[in-house]
């Protein structure tokens, strides 16, 4: 079992599996920042003096 987790192979798909988890939270909070950016948009235009 232990040869298994040092083997190039494990390693690879745990860092292909690490790698995917960080892609799609970086995924989801750069929605939310754009999501963020279209409510607050139109509101700080309508707030902003003229």
């Amino acid at each position: 079992m232990a040869h298994e987790i040092s083997s190039p192979d494990s390693i690879l798909l745990f860092i292909s599996f690490k790698m995917e988890k960080v892609n799609k939270i970086y995924t989801i909070s750069v929605n939310l920042n754009i999501i963020f950016l279209i409510i607050t948009d139109p509101i700080c235009i309508l707030l902003k003096p003229t």
